[in-house]
């Protein structure tokens, strides 16, 4: 009989405003459900509040082989709702998808702390929410948390799920003596690589622009690398959701003082569906992020056979030397421009040079899936043990 796990995520499709903890979930339990029967407990609407429609609430429906419960806290509150389920007896593991959402993870770990449950393995992916650019958000209150959740004990015997070496780094920084697995972020069971061809001219340069709008995702620092490029015509297509209105703000004051050399646009939101179709109208990812535990678009992008240009604040790294793109410190805002001003400056051979380079290793890393899906088996697995 195959162990039954719960999963406890804020979003699940059909939503996709929500980030990659929609994709990270997703591809798990596409990829193991074969060997597990998952159980998600998710909201019954996306990150912006917009309700998915046709969709039964506060029951458990079966959705592509995968039970999923979408609650309405208008029916019945969260707190009562979600108490109730980790409460059961049935489940012989439970994987939160945050460290600091309220309901699908300090709620839960608290019943957990305080009854009879305390005993069941329980699963905790943080998501990138320790990586410095994040957890310095905001960071007087988070560490705040984390001191009163060591009081408690509430992440006593929790098994810590990190994507990367450095996000375990990131994680053991806030709880010294935290047992970690290391499972890397997991793509769709069938994905394949693919190469577009796109026209690259010298003296032009498209750049594409897709994540959720807010301050850690550095879009701002995008805009105001473009603004410092005074040769060249360079244009930026922004996609993703408004998370952050403040912030998307600020950034229409920087769109609004361009270079005339320099063309912005904001073209909506993306659904997931659509993205393989739309990097390829791109040369380049523009991603100056300021922390990601896995950064689900870069991998998108050199899928689609685009490189990138992102931080150095990614599991993404030595970019250049593998001529697949660029992850430049966010401490060096001199190197973008300059980096921009070299990509400009390529000439069609230079830009297939890289076409194909990206292409290589999309397959080598769609090749290595089969090791990566056996790392989460084994956590999901270890956890049942524990």
């Amino acid at each position: 009989m195959k162990k039954k796990i719960l999963i406890l995520v804020d979003w699940y499709l059909p939503g996709y405003k929500g980030g990659g903890q929609i994709k990270a979930v997703e591809y798990i339990v596409e990829n193991l459900k074969e060997y597990f029967d998952f159980y998600i407990l998710c909201r019954d609407h996306d990150a912006d509040g917009t309700s998915y429609p046709g969709i039964a609430t506060n029951t458990w429906i079966m959705r592509d082989g995968i039970w999923i419960k979408y609650m309405s806290a208008t029916q019945r509150p969260y707190r009562a709702s979600i108490t109730a389920e980790v409460a059961l007896p049935q489940w012989d593991a439970i994987y939160a998808n945050s460290f600091f959402s309220t309901y699908f993870s300090i709620i839960p770990l608290l019943a957990r702390r305080f009854s009879a449950s305390s005993k069941r393995p329980f699963i905790l992916a943080p998501r990138g929410e320790f990586s410095p650019g994040a957890f310095n958000l905001k960071r007087w209150k988070k560490r705040a948390f984390v001191g009163l959740a060591k009081l408690l004990g509430l992440h006593r015997d929790v098994l810590w799920h990190a994507s990367t070496e450095l996000e375990q780094a990131d994680i053991l920084k806030q709880f010294a003596q935290a047992s970690v697995h290391i499972a890397r972020e997991l793509l769709p069971p069938a994905v394949q690589s693919q190469i577009t061809p796109l026209e690259k001219e010298p003296g032009q340069l498209r750049l594409i622009f897709l994540s959720r709008i807010s301050s850690k995702k550095g879009l701002d620092i995008a805009l105001r690398t473009l603004s410092n490029l005074d040769n060249g015509q360079v244009r930026m297509d922004i996609y993703g959701p408004i998370e952050d209105v403040r912030h998307w703000n600020e950034c229409c004051a920087l769109i609004a003082s361009m270079p005339s050399n320099v063309t912005v646009k904001y073209c909506g939101e993306l659904p997931h569906a659509r993205i393989k179709e739309v990097i390829p109208e791109y040369h380049f990812l523009f991603f100056p992020t300021l922390g990601e535990n896995f950064g689900y678009v870069i991998i998108e992008s050199l899928l689609a056979g685009r490189p990138v240009l992102i931080s150095d604040q990614t599991p993404w790294r030595q970019l250049q030397q593998k001529q697949i793109g660029f992850d430049i410190p966010l401490a060096r805002p001199d190197l973008f421009v300059q980096t921009l001003q070299t990509l400009i400056g390529l000439n069609q051979a230079g830009f297939d040079t890289y076409q194909a380079s990206v292409s290589a290793y999309a397959s080598a890393y769609v090749a290595s899936q089969s090791t990566l899906v056996n790392d989460s088996f084994a956590l999901f697995s270890r956890a049942q043990s524990a």
